[in-house]
């Protein structure tokens, strides 16, 4: 058995979900981004910090075969968050 036959035995390889996808992912979390940044402290106080919202933008990165358009709209929403933080 050679090393990357072991290697992916022990983790295999995970299928990107296809580009469609991420549209309706993208539009809900636009949303719900924005509406919790209205929301501050208590939002935060529910487990919908900023750390939460990266997460959740970074598993619409890793787990979808993103086209660029799509790329692009994830990389704003993750300089939305850090711009809430400084404000």
């Amino acid at each position: 058995m050679t090393s990357a036959s072991k290697q992916s035995e022990i983790c295999p390889r995970m299928e990107l979900q296809p580009a469609r996808n991420a549209d309706p992912i993208l539009d809900h979390l636009e949303k719900m981004i924005r509406r919790t940044a209205k929301l501050g402290r208590t939002a935060r106080n529910q487990g919908m910090g900023r750390q939460y919202w990266i997460d959740r933008i970074n598993a619409v990165i890793n787990e979808i075969t993103l086209l660029s358009s799509q790329k692009l709209r994830a990389d704003l929403l993750l300089s939305e968050l850090r711009s809430y933080d400084r404000g």
